[in-house]
């Protein structure tokens, strides 16, 4: 079962940053030291202390115990061995992380940035999905085009595919059937943790097993249990 929690560092109280830096293992604080932009430095920081908060309540392991590569990190490591597959996204303040037994992808967007979502769709988007965008009103484009952003990019993370090639395919959703063929192992769920925030989820499962919709949080702070239950929709197709 796929777990996530997400949450607005903007909001936490105290010197976070000082307090939880010493977390990290000597690759990250490398790579920290080399990001300059305090926007991005925070981004880095947030991300990388959300996940061992959320590693440490499913496991059981101490935060300081768990090791995470500084570079696109897949894959949580205890005492130098796997423990679970890994994902973290940030956008602005907003930050989202997911573990599972299985590869995982989470990706989230804020929409606080006005901007031309279509031009953007024609950019990016498949022809199909181009169409959808502008028969629709223009206060539900955000929310349309930042809903098949985030899932797209989920499922970019989780499979490995290439995001340019995973932007141009149309993905179709509230079909009553698994992902088609290559993604059929695949599950997507989708949903707004907060208002303007989106964020979407994909795991590969074992078609042998049951499926479960992932248990998720939005939280006030980076540590404690204190938060919100965050509801995903599943996205039963993509083609």
């Amino acid at each position: 079962m796929p777990y996530f929690t997400c949450s607005s560092f903007n909001s936490w109280s105290g010197n976070w940053q000082g307090d939880s830096i010493h977390l990290l293992g000597s690759t990250e604080l490398s790579r920290l030291e080399k990001i300059h932009s305090i926007k991005r430095r925070a981004q880095f920081l947030a991300g990388r202390i959300l996940l061992r908060t959320l590693i440490a309540e499913q496991y059981e392991y101490s935060p300081w115990e768990i090791t995470v590569e500084a570079e696109a990190p897949t894959i949580a490591m205890i005492r130098g061995k796997p423990l679970c597959h890994i994902s973290i996204s940030h956008s602005d303040d907003f930050v989202a992380v997911a573990i599972a037994e299985t590869p995982v992808g989470i990706d989230c967007e804020n929409e606080s940035h006005q901007r031309n979502w279509l031009a953007m769709a024609k950019q990016y988007f498949h022809k199909a999905e181009i169409t959808e965008l502008n028969s629709l009103p223009t206060s539900q484009v955000a929310a349309c085009f930042l809903t098949k952003w985030t899932a797209k990019e989920a499922l970019a993370k989780c499979s490995g595919v290439d995001l340019g090639q995973l932007l141009a395919s149309a993905p179709v959703i509230n079909r009553p059937q698994q992902l088609n063929h290559p993604y059929k192992n695949y599950l997507l769920w989708t949903g707004q943790p907060k208002p303007g925030a989106y964020l979407s989820l994909a795991v590969k499962h074992n078609q042998a097993t049951s499926v479960v919709n992932p248990i998720g949080t939005f939280r006030a702070s980076h540590c404690g249990r204190t938060s919100d239950s965050t509801i995903l929709k599943p996205i039963n197709g993509f083609s």
